[in-house]
């Protein structure tokens, strides 16, 4: 699938009932206006200088926009966030959005003015990708300003959400923020289970159900991503990163990484330390 096929950003002028898009994870800024919105069998009004947050699996309608709605978003898939290297922290980002906060924000003066003038930039960026040799990552670097600001902006919003979850992604909330803080030294599912008193059996089917990557994995990609990241902007050895992420030996931190990378540590931080 090509990049222009999973990443699109988009203003009024596309028909409100294609804003929303299956397998997408989409970003809505309300400039002016309204928008009447169904998000599991609760219904919403979306005003003038909120956004709203949808993941793939959330289960959001669109019902009604005013006449005077003006909108400018962006929808991305997962794929396209796996394929930007600035954003090395991608696995603690993507759950950041799908499960801690509201799917709407109310933003104050400055944050509605930084979202919407970031989502304006990186339209113009896209729509210039070709008129530019590095188009495509100027666009990538633009992207990714973007999220960490919202990731900032986050910290502001009402952290009162678990009455909004079903069971099950309120299990995958908790199994999240549990492996954020811990994935580094306790790689296995019966730590997490254990500690939401739930059997490993039922934490792996759950988290699969509710986000469509396995429990394992996403412990699995977070240890990647942290050693990604140190390898390519830091001079930690590789004695040091298996010791942070708590494996047996520099072996065996080695192996993992070239199971999961298809090249040794060593060979990784060749190619990409800065």
């Amino acid at each position: 699938m090509s990049e222009k096929n999973i990443l699109k950003t988009f203003t009024s002028e596309l028909p409100y009932n294609q804003w929303i898009e299956t397998g997408f994870f989409t970003i809505i800024f309300i400039k002016e206006g309204t928008i009447e919105m169904t998000l599991n069998s609760k219904k919403n009004t979306i005003q003038k200088g909120q956004i709203l947050i949808n993941t793939p699996f959330h289960n959001t309608f669109l019902n009604n926009v005013s006449s005077n709605c003006s909108v400018i978003g962006i929808k991305f898939s997962i794929d396209y966030l796996k394929n930007i290297s600035i954003l090395a922290e991608f696995y603690n980002t993507v759950p950041y959005f799908q499960y801690h906060y509201l799917p709407v924000w109310k933003l104050n003066d400055n944050e509605q003015y930084l979202v919407q003038s970031l989502l304006e930039k990186l339209k113009n960026k896209e729509e210039n990708k070709d008129n530019h040799t590095f188009g495509n990552q100027l666009f990538n670097v633009v992207f990714s300003e973007f999220i960490i600001e919202l990731s900032e902006i986050g910290k502001n919003q009402d952290k009162n959400v678990f009455h909004n979850y079903n069971r099950l992604e309120y299990i995958t909330l908790q199994f999240y923020i549990l492996a954020k803080k811990y994935y580094k030294e306790q790689p296995k599912l019966s730590f997490y289970a254990d500690k939401l008193a739930v059997s490993t059996k039922y934490i792996s089917e759950t988290i699969k159900q509710v986000t469509g990557v396995t429990a394992k994995d996403t412990l699995v990609n977070l240890r990647m991503a942290y050693a990604r990241t140190v390898l390519a902007t830091s001079n930690m050895d590789v004695a040091q990163i298996s010791d942070a992420l708590c494996f047996d030996s520099s072996a065996s931190f080695s192996n993992f990484f070239k199971k999961e990378e298809g090249i040794t540590p060593k060979e990784y931080r060749k190619l990409h330390h800065t």
